[in-house]
């Protein structure tokens, strides 16, 4: 029979942990809440052409910084599972990673004829948000879940000061708009993770660290990271080929419009950070399938509640945050609500994979995303515009989630099966 002040103990630290939970989410809704509050500066501060310049630099600018990290991040990660990680050789494997996708972004950024101070102000946050992902590690394996909340948070706090502050001086421009942007999310990361670093980075030189040694550690993080890499690469196909190929095949209106859209839906990639982190969380775990599943049911119903209120109050949100000019954003925002519920349990599915060390399984969902998004995009984007390339963003990330939840749940029902027959045997 249970004491009561077992029960009173219990009953404490239930509370602690919804406690924790809101504080998370909090954290986590600031970042969407900044997106809200700022794309009103945006859309009327730069107009409909310039918007989508921003949404093109961003784009790529977000895409130099997964796959210049060069997998690390989840190298780092499943490295704790298997009790070898290193976050020195890891960082120089972002660093030098970062340093060549910077050159090839610049390059692809001169070719869709983007101005070169916008292109300079777009890759100079690229090291710092490569870093970031990867330092976010330490806090996972901690189960610090609180950590990369606040940086989340604290990242919308310098996105709305940093935009604010630029459209009350009227100097608010491209080129300072995406270096706000993509710079608060490198500054807030860097910053929060710093003191976990330094002593990680400590106890690894002093654990018989040797020099001599860290050119393999290197190399082994370099080997690891190629089929996440090639993943990281697949995921930015299906997260950001929209605007490329929309450029490329559409009108720069359309363009603008559609980016000014994109931005409001994506937000929820912020907030699937809750729910990925406590996934990934939930690995290390001693029930681990118990508390990735009751994550995925808590996922499915704010997916759904989220789709339902979305589509309902879509066109209040185009003309309350983007405002005249961009009235046709309203049906192209409905379709990418249904696509941001996707995105939820792709970016989730991902980071189970990734915290149980399913590179192949995690390869392959990526390319059944990547696949369906360009082929969707190109079938449809010269006829219907933007519209089509909304429905093929909601096609990609629906392929890519199916593909990662269903790999990822089937290895955690064997795993678990292989327990219960283990126990059996004693």
């Amino acid at each position: 029979m249970t004491s009561p002040l077992r029960a009173v103990t219990k009953e404490r630290k239930r509370y602690r942990g919804i406690g924790r939970r809101l504080l998370e989410i909090s954290l986590y809704l600031a970042s969407p809440l900044a997106i809200f509050v700022t794309s009103p500066i945006l859309a009327q501060g730069l107009g409909v052409d310039d918007r989508g310049v921003l949404g093109i630099a961003q784009s790529v600018s977000i895409m130099a910084a997964s796959i210049g990290a060069f997998g690390q991040p989840e190298v780092f990660l499943g490295g704790h599972r298997e009790d070898d990680s290193a976050l020195l050789a890891s960082s120089v494997v972002v660093l030098t990673g970062t340093l060549a996708t910077m050159t090839a972004g610049t390059l692809a950024l001169f070719a869709m004829s983007v101005p070169a101070p916008v292109i300079l102000c777009a890759m100079l946050p690229v090291p710092f948000v490569a870093l970031a992902q990867t330092w976010r590690g330490i806090a996972i394996v901690r189960r610090q879940l609180v950590l990369p909340a606040a940086t989340s948070g604290l990242a919308a706090v310098f996105r709305i000061l940093g935009l604010g502050l630029l459209s009350l001086r009227g100097m608010l421009g491209t080129a300072n708009a995406v270096l706000v942007v993509q710079g608060a999310v490198g500054l807030a990361g860097c910053g929060l993770y710093a003191k976990d670093v330094v002593s990680r980075g400590r106890r690894e030189l002093a654990n018989n660290f040797q020099w001599s040694t860290l050119w393999s550690s290197i190399l082994i993080c370099v080997k690891r990271g190629i089929p996440v890499v090639a993943f990281t690469s697949l995921t930015a196909i299906t997260l950001r080929c929209d605007l490329i190929v929309l450029d490329r095949l559409g009108t720069a209106e359309q363009l603008g419009i559609y980016s000014a859209a994109s931005a409001l839906a994506g937000s929820v990639l912020v907030v699937s950070g809750a729910f990925k982190s406590r996934i990934q969380a939930a690995a290390f775990g001693a029930d681990a399938v118990r508390e990735i599943f009751r994550e995925l049911k808590v996922l499915a119903v704010v997916a759904v509640l989220g789709v339902v209120v979305g589509v309902l109050v879509s066109p209040l949100v185009v003309t309350l945050l983007l405002g005249p000019g961009y009235e046709a954003a309203t049906p192209v925002l409905r379709i990418l609500t249904v696509a941001a519920a996707a995105l939820l349990f792709m970016d989730t599915a991902q980071g189970m994979l990734a915290a149980l060390a399913l590179r192949r399984k995690l390869l392959v969902a990526a390319t059944i995303g990547a696949l369906i998004t360009v082929l969707s995009l190109v079938t449809l984007v010269p006829f219907f515009g933007m519209y089509g390339a909304a429905i093929a963003t909601v096609l990609g990330y629906s392929g890519a989630a199916a593909a990662g939840l269903h790999a990822g749940i089937r290895s955690i029902r064997e795993d678990g099966t292989k327990e219960v027959e283990r126990d059996g045997d004693r």
